[in-house]
């Protein structure tokens, strides 16, 4: 690696299960890109973000660790961009470089919007970027009520699972209450990106924090045990494995309880 490079799920769904939900690149939060950048990282990151719009990425190898300079605009980046990111940090190849090249070919009004933004002053108050520029929403882990990092760090520590490289954020979501309605799905994780995602109807002072634990303990576990699939068999989304894991959840049958109670009483779905 050169010394300096620059360049200018499964899903817990209530009453049913979900299948894994396809990658998008809305705007990702600052933690939620460092934790995907991480992932594809052999080594040590750091990365630090700025408005430039002259200089949009340098990387430097100092100590062992990889300290990474890079444009916001960047936290837009699809799945195939970030891994060239990956690549470039690490070893910049052709390859890599024309991935780059064709996102901030292709990014050029989002680069800008937050170089304007430097010059107007207002570096640490971007929280709103046009739809016409982003095409998705900002991804955040910080709701109303709960702070889903929080939680992701608290049910890792507490059930000892590895939740390094994981980003966690509040979902869209879409309307969900309804007697016609009789599933819903309250957190998902996708493999590829290794995001979970967390439906805002939790993000409320009458869901207890245990329940929003168990979701998050649930999403976890699929990045531990992924789906299998034997030959002539149906694949199996939720293993036998999975399934006695997740029973080790300290209050379980309260989170099972509460869950029904849940979609029943305040979503008004019809649930047994």
């Amino acid at each position: 690696m050169h010394d300096d490079k620059k360049a200018d799920s499964p899903c817990r769904e209530s009453k049913g299960h979900g299948v894994p939900e396809s990658a998008s690149s809305p705007l990702m939060s600052e933690q939620v890109f460092r934790s995907r950048l991480a992932a594809l990282c052999k080594g040590p990151i750091q990365v630090d973000f700025t408005f430039n719009r002259a200089s949009l990425l340098r990387a430097s190898l100092v100590r062992g660790v990889i300290k990474i300079r890079i444009q916001h605009a960047f936290r837009a980046a699809d799945d195939n961009t970030l891994k060239a990111l990956a690549d470039f940090v690490q070893k910049p190849e052709s390859s890599s470089q024309a991935i780059l090249k064709g996102f901030v070919q292709s990014r050029s009004e989002l680069i800008c919007f937050f170089a304007e933004k430097a010059q107007s002053g207002q570096c640490a108050q971007v929280e709103y970027v046009p739809e016409k520029l982003l095409n998705g929403r900002e991804l955040k882990p910080q709701g109303r009520h709960k702070n889903l990092e929080k939680v992701l760090a608290k049910v890792a520590d507490d059930y000892r699972l590895d939740a390094k490289g994981i980003g966690i954020f509040w979902s869209q979501g879409r309307e969900i209450a309804g007697p016609k309605r009789r599933s819903i799905r309250f957190g998902s994780f996708n493999s590829k990106n290794r995001t979970i995602r967390i439906h805002p109807v939790l993000d409320s002072p009458v869901v207890p924090d245990f329940f929003i634990e168990f979701i998050v303990y649930h999403e976890l576990l699929h990045a531990i045990f992924p789906p299998t699939k034997k030959p002539q068999e149906r694949r199996s989304i939720h293993t036998g494995q999975f399934k006695q894991r997740e029973r080790l959840f300290a209050r379980y049958d309260e989170a099972i309880a509460f869950e029904r109670k849940f979609a029943r009483e305040k979503l008004g779905m019809k649930i047994k």
